[in-house]
């Protein structure tokens, strides 16, 4: 029983009449070999209004306007939570119904982020069992280093609750993860940066240890296990 994430080429119309490919992200769900949820992204045309980078335009192919980066199971009502980096937004889907129930960040925010809680070409964006939601902000088109950003939301009212951000000192304009661990530490895992592969750190950014590791630079998503028993 599985959750993967694939690609779906979609036809654009633009309003002289020119017709161009795209990608749209597909999330589906999988159970005993059979197909038991599918959301579309290219059933959802708001999304193509809300790109950012790499947009459908009528001379180009193959955009893909979304990039869905990461896809959680909220652990309190079991629907699904959706990074798009292209958008600079994540979006929470009904899993029985695929519809869009909030869109965080982006030009179709629904909670009002201030410019210091809006984040660019994010990843790895998670809902935690206290309500708190995280997601590794790569800043890139801001050109800033990479931060955490920590929310408390109120989905119901659509606001902002507390927010938090932990500078994590280092420009990383593409992939990276985070692991919020029991002691409120985090494991970092630092994407394109080329002088760290991951770091632990605490809640004000200081870091413990720090790994790197030889070429290629990237990792994608990197993960602390106390034990492998």
């Amino acid at each position: 029983h599985y959750i993967v994430l694939g690609y779906k080429p979609i036809d654009i119309e633009f309003p002289n009449g020119r017709i161009s490919q795209a990608y749209a992200g597909v999330v589906q769900e999988q159970k005993n070999e059979k197909v038991v949820f599918e959301w579309d992204g290219g059933d959802h045309p708001e999304l193509i209004a809300a790109c950012q980078k790499d947009c459908p335009q009528w001379m180009d192919k193959n955009a893909d306007f979304m990039h869905v980066n990461s896809i959680q199971v909220d652990p309190k009502d079991n629907n699904l939570i959706i990074s798009m980096a292209n958008t600079y937004s994540v979006v929470k889907v009904k899993r029985s119904s695929g519809k869009i129930m909030w869109q965080l960040g982006g030009k179709q925010d629904d909670f009002g982020l201030t410019p210091n809680q809006k984040f660019h070409r994010q990843h790895d964006a998670q809902m935690l069992t206290n309500r708190r939601f995280v997601l590794f902000d790569n800043g890139y088109n801001a050109k800033k280093s990479a931060r955490i950003l920590i929310f408390k939301l109120d989905e119901k009212n659509k606001i902002v609750e507390d927010f938090k951000e932990i500078p994590l000192r280092t420009f990383i304009p593409f992939m990276g993860s985070v692991q919020v661990l029991n002691n409120e530490n985090l494991f970092i895992g630092c994407g394109s940066s080329h002088g760290c592969a991951a770091k632990l750190i605490d809640k004000s950014g200081k870091a413990y240890f720090r790994m790197v590791v030889n070429r290629p630079y990237t990792t994608y998503r990197a993960y602390f296990f106390p034990t492998l028993d």
